[in-house]
């Protein structure tokens, strides 16, 4: 293949999961749709600035695992912004130090109200770090008040002085580093779940593309023209929000290009006002035989309803084996608490309690 079509394609693959890192992260799915898989490949990103603040307390030890399994090995300086991640605690500070890539020369660290942390903690850190670190950053100034002033002066020194305040503190019990899950289908991970099968035909490959759908109609027509040629792709995840295009028409111009071969897809949709039960009958409708995921996240999407959910529940295909609904922060007044629960309950749940609506008028799909 050509190096710099492969550069490209990284890079929007890289770009566009980064795009979606936090809300995969805090709805606990990031790693079944492969996200950190798709954030590490970019070998050209050598600056990373990630801010926790949209995930607030979901910032755990986990995800501190999921975001180090994120970075590129290739990776030089690292910004995090981890102000008032109340829930992170020493074993995600060891898991840092431990998971960070050896290419990384500069570290910059806000850790402001994290009121978990311990002199153990940074001790751990400071052990863990790499011999390559260069330059480091460490804002413990404000709202830690597990640490001591002694801890806090040694961070105020850069990398050498962190490590020689830890080396003298032998009567800490250092903290092991947070154990990270492996991503499905790695290392026998994922026992039991369908993953994606590889194509016999030659030149088939199983890849996994985060593409935006926030675009203008020109940028959706690009998208469309390159689902339509990628015929040997197996996962996508795509993110929507509300643009010129409305969602609806989005998702089913987006399922008429979709190829049979696909096996898991993943729709994102942040404050999508435009997505309609129209839309999701148009997934329905839009669906082919091969897929065997879906997950769909709503976020700020009012004008869903029963009748969209039941058309999409009767819609689906006999191989959907996984079905994840995630409803959290949808904020449609339109949605029974039996609808919500049949969702929680998967594919058979859902259909069964979608069948029993028949008093329902279910949606024409969107065109």
């Amino acid at each position: 293949e050509h190096e710099n079509y492969c550069r490209v394609n990284m890079e929007l693959a890289s770009k566009f999961a980064w795009a979606c890192w936090h809300a995969s992260a805090s709805q606990g799915i990031a790693r079944q749709l492969g996200v950190p898989r798709a954030c590490r490949q970019n070998r050209w990103m050598h600056t990373l600035d990630f801010h926790a603040m949209s995930i607030g307390d979901k910032f755990t030890d986990d995800v501190m695992c999921l975001l180090v399994e994120s970075m590129p090995e290739q990776l030089q300086t690292c910004n995090l912004h981890l102000c008032a991640c109340f829930y992170f605690t020493d074993v995600g500070l060891a898991a840092l130090a431990a998971g960070l890539p050896d290419s990384v020369r500069e570290l910059s660290l806000d850790l402001s109200m994290c009121t978990e942390l311990t002199d153990a903690g940074l001790a751990a850190f400071a052990v863990g770090l790499k011999e390559g670190m260069e330059k480091l950053s460490v804002d413990v100034s404000d709202g830690c008040d597990g640490l001591t002033e002694a801890c806090r002066a040694a961070c105020e020194e850069g990398v050498d002085g962190l490590r020689a305040w830890a080396s003298c503190q032998r009567d800490l019990a250092l903290p092991s580093p947070a154990v990270p899950a492996a991503e499905p289908g790695a290392d026998g991970a994922g026992e039991g779940q369908p993953q994606p099968q590889p194509n016999s035909a030659k030149g088939a490959i199983s890849c996994m593309c985060v593409l935006p759908c926030h675009a203008s109609r020109a940028e959706l027509a690009a998208l469309l023209r390159a689902l339509r040629y990628a015929k040997h792709l197996q996962e996508l995840i795509l993110a929507f929000s509300d643009s010129e295009v409305s969602v609806d028409a989005s998702l089913a111009a987006v399922a008429a290009a979709s190829h049979g071969g696909l096996r898991k897809l993943g729709l994102f949709f942040n404050e999508c006002a435009t997505l309609t039960d129209a839309g999701l009958a148009a997934v329905a409708a839009g669906l082919k035989e091969g897929l065997q995921w879906l997950i769909l996240v709503f976020q700020g999407c009012p004008n869903v309803s029963d009748a969209g959910l039941a058309a999409l529940a009767l819609g689906l295909k006999d191989n959907v084996q996984n079905l994840k609904l995630d409803f959290e922060d949808c904020h449609s007044p339109n949605l029974s608490e039996e609808c919500l629960a049949a969702c929680a309950g998967g594919v058979d749940a859902l259909k069964t309690w979608a069948r029993s609506r028949q008093d329902l008028e279910l949606p024409a799909p969107a065109a």
